[in-house]
């Protein structure tokens, strides 16, 4: 599993690379562009399939996080993010009640596509996928796949929300580092 997890980290790298000069699309000159995001995080690890469910319940202890984002084409982006979140004592993790503070840790590399449907360039929608490194009591990937809300305010600073379906590697005789749902509000800067 950590082969084909390298091999993955290598092929987004590359992709990003190779795709990274600029283009013409329909006599427009492309540039690619980096951007910034910084806000809160809240994590679902109910032990449900809904991801919407019990919404109390959700974890929002240290809810940071930050991304770095490289837009390499007209409609696909690269993104890499971390948060950081902490379950308190008492708190619900897939069906168990902890007995003890837990801090979230976790890292995200995904391939970001966003539909040209609209003609406004102010809102956008977004779908992503990519792998996920985290760690509550152990150290576990993930795959990922989401998708989320973009506004610009202006040409330079707009706000995102995601939601990301994180389904653990390695679930077998984990008691935290499982599945779960991680929502994010940021405001995002292009650089």
């Amino acid at each position: 599993m950590k082969k084909i997890t390298f091999l993955l980290v290598i092929f987004l790298i590359s992709s990003s690379l190779s795709f990274g000069q600029d283009e013409t699309i329909s006599n427009n000159k492309y540039r690619s562009e980096f951007r910034i995001a910084v806000g809160i995080n809240a994590i679902q690890n109910l032990g449900t399939r809904q991801p919407f469910t019990d919404i109390d319940e959700w974890s929002f202890g240290l809810p940071l996080s930050a991304g770095f984002e490289y837009n390499f084409a007209r409609n696909w982006s690269v993104e890499q993010a971390i948060t950081i979140n902490k379950f308190s004592s008492g708190s619900n993790i897939d069906t168990a009640i902890t007995s003890e503070d837990y801090t979230f840790l976790g890292t995200n590399t995904n391939i970001k596509f966003y539909p040209h449907w609209s003609k406004s360039d102010n809102f956008k929608l977004f779908a992503n996928a990519g792998l996920g490194v985290f760690k509550i009591e152990e150290l576990n990937t993930s795959a990922n796949l989401g998708g989320g809300i973009l506004y610009w305010f202006n040409d330079k600073i707009g706000l995102r929300g995601t939601a990301l379906a994180k389904w653990a590697i390695d679930n077998k005789e984990r008691v935290y580092d499982t599945n779960h749902f991680q929502y994010m509000l940021e405001v995002i800067f292009k650089l």
